[in-house]
C-alpha cells in the first residue's frame, strides 16, 4: 500500500492510478473504495480503479466476489441490497 498518497508527485507524461480491491462483501468494498477515493482528499488521481474477481476454477473458490459485483452497484447507478453505493464510480474495471 501507499502511505501518505498526499504527497505523491504528479509527471505530465505520467497518469496515477489508483486501484482498489478488498475482502468481504459489496457493501465493505464499496466502503472502502469510496474512502480511498475521495476527490476532495485525492483531486490529482485522474483515473480510479476497482477490481472485482469473477468466478475462475483455477484460482479457487476464496479467488472470487461471493455474492458477485453487480454492474450497477460497481459504477454507483444503484445501491447494494444493504444501502452500500458508490459515490465515485471507477474509471477502470480490473477482472481478475
Amino acid at each position: 500500500m501507499i502511505q501518505n498518497k498526499k504527497t505523491l508527485a504528479t509527471f505530465p507524461t505520467v497518469e496515477i492510478v489508483l486501484s482498489a480491491d478488498g475482502v468481504g462483501g459489496p457493501d465493505s468494498k464499496i466502503t472502502k473504495y469510496d474512502k480511498m477515493m475521495n476527490e476532495k482528499v485525492y483531486p490529482f488521481i485522474k483515473y480510479r480503479a476497482f477490481k472485482i474477481f469473477t468466478n475462475n476454477p483455477l484460482a479457487g473458490p476464496q479467488h472470487s466476489d461471493r455474492p458477485q459485483m453487480d454492474w450497477d452497484w460497481t459504477f454507483g447507478k444503484k445501491p447494494t441490497p444493504n444501502g452500500a453505493k458508490m459515490t465515485w464510480p471507477p474509471d477502470v474495471i480490473i477482472v481478475a
